[in-house]
């Protein structure tokens, strides 16, 4: 249960962390000799969200375990 909580605890943060950039990346998208800001931005967001990923498959797989083994 303790582990649960943390990975909803560590999703939240990723998601308000996916969202800052995304608002970032606009904002700079919006300035035109902001290319290369932009495009680092882009993958920092691309990561992050491959990250919020990453840690929904780990409770899907952790619930399933608990769900195997009681």
């Amino acid at each position: 249960m303790e582990i649960n909580m943390e990975m909803e605890n560590r999703t939240h943060e990723l998601r308000v962390q996916i969202q800052e950039l995304k608002n970032e990346l606009e904002t700079l998208r919006q300035l035109p000799n902001k290319l290369s800001q932009t495009t680092y931005i882009d993958n920092w967001l691309r990561e992050f969200e491959e990250l919020l990923l990453d840690n929904t498959l780990f409770k899907v797989q952790n619930q399933a375990l608990v769900d195997k083994n009681p």
